[in-house]
């Protein structure tokens, strides 16, 4: 924590004097005029300490807290922000990412964490329907030398779309499924949802819809309601290569939840219809990679020699600390590219 003012009580024989504030500076301390010097043992304790709690100095001096105020900096500041996005508190989210470009203007170089944040407040705006807001707001960082073209490119794509109409007055599918695929690329996944249900709602025989709710569904872990989507597209599906976009994405789900012979079943049926077709390839593969089927598995990854895709699959198990997994991906990836030297550096050949 980092303390600039505390209101404090002090305490004598149990009972609590006036509720007094204090400043934590870098002068001399002078109580009198609520001036507390930051290394004095009691502006140190007030560091480590929580409203409500009583402070007992060295001295015997004791303090009750009654308020504390916490000085932001920058980095407290893309702390805090990051927290909202993941806690899905996309107005505090909003709003501390307008004080952090507010602070920007006090800040020499744009720290590396700022980069970080900066997607992840842009999908708070748009799923509170802030397009306008999330384009100034990139506007600002721009301005600091943050990169933020392929963000504004998307962002830009999307006024022309809207064409300055409010999201819940569009009445054209084709722009609504393409506004959604918009706001999934962005991370937007709640405000990408409801435009795919009203796209929906306006042609249920929409099929683009029904993958996007789908994988959706997917990212947000409502898995159930995603597989009842991606059926829906399956049902809908009269061209072979719809059917296995449809496939392939249900095959993804039943991978996430681990029901294996489901997503070997469904990513057969898609190979069945075009035996060359890459993502049923590596979707069979990584299950049976999931399953310890080796063998098995790298004769589909042999098929498409995708080695981008087996480094990701890398990832993920590493992720999980599964090891062995992990390295039979690097294997594999030899195998297709001998020579590759970051499967050898990561096997430490």
């Amino acid at each position: 924590m980092n303390i600039s003012q505390a209101t404090l009580r002090y305490m004598e024989d149990d009972s609590l004097g006036e509720a007094e504030v204090y400043k934590i500076v870098e002068t001399e301390s002078n109580p009198e005029k609520g001036l507390i010097n930051s290394k004095t043992e009691l502006a140190r304790r007030l560091q480590n300490s929580k409203v409500g709690e009583t402070i007992e100095l060295s001295t015997g001096a004791k303090y009750y807290v009654v308020d504390l105020v916490e000085e932001l900096d920058l980095f407290t500041l893309v702390k805090m922000c990051k927290q909202a996005c993941l806690e899905k508190r996309d107005q505090d989210a909003v709003e501390l990412s307008w004080k952090l470009t507010e602070f920007l203007s006090e800040t020499a170089g744009i720290p590396e964490e700022v980069n970080k944040i900066k997607d992840k407040a842009v999908s708070a705006h748009l799923n509170l329907g802030e397009l306008d807001k999330a384009v100034q707001w990139l506007g600002r960082l721009e301005a600091f030398g943050v990169d933020v073209l392929l963000i504004k490119q998307k962002l830009l794509e999307m006024k022309r779309l809207q064409r300055g109409i409010p999201l819940e007055n569009l009445a054209d599918t084709s722009v609504l499924n393409t506004l959604g695929g918009l706001h999934k690329d962005l991370k937007a996944y709640d405000q990408a949802y409801k435009l795919y249900k009203k796209s929906f709602a306006l042609d249920n025989t929409n099929f683009v819809a029904l993958n996007g709710l789908g994988g959706i569904c997917r990212k947000l872990n409502r898995y159930k309601e995603g597989i009842g989507y991606y059926k829906k597209a399956l049902a809908l599906a009269s061209k072979p290569e719809n059917k296995i976009v449809s496939l392939v994405w249900l095959g993804g789900i039943y991978r996430d939840l681990e029901m294996h012979t489901e997503a070997i079943k469904v990513y057969k049926l898609a190979l069945g219809i075009n035996g060359k077709d890459r993502y049923a390839h590596n979707g069979l593969g990584a299950v049976y990679f999931d399953l310890g089927r080796f063998n098995e598995g790298q004769a589909h990854f042999w098929a498409t020699k995708d080695i981008r895709f087996l480094f990701k699959l890398f990832k993920r198990y590493k992720r999980k600390k599964m090891r062995d997994k992990a390295e039979e991906c690097l294997r594999t990836i030899l195998r297709i590219d001998p020579n590759n030297r970051t499967a050898k550096y990561l096997l430490g050949i």
